[in-house]
């Protein structure tokens, strides 16, 4: 994943890996009665995981749950 930053925070019984795209802006044209606007909108998304067998494979994380906000609150997971 080339354009989103990647971390992790550690939690109780698992970690929080945060997924944050580049922001995306967007012009409103102006018109007669309005001046143009520009707008950016940037993607976070929240995997929350905990380790199923207390190994650090990669394989052994389940996903628990997801929190999306921003431009990315409509994808489905």
């Amino acid at each position: 994943m080339n354009a989103a930053e990647r971390r992790m925070r550690p939690v109780n019984n698992g970690r929080v890996f945060v997924f944050r795209t580049d922001p995306v802006y967007l012009t409103l044209p102006a018109t007669n009665v309005t001046p143009a606007i520009t707008r950016s909108a940037q993607c976070q998304m929240l995997v929350r995981a905990e380790n199923a067998t207390k190994a650090s494979t990669a394989d052994s994380w389940i996903i628990m749950g997801t929190e999306r906000t921003g431009a990315c609150n409509n994808l489905p997971v």
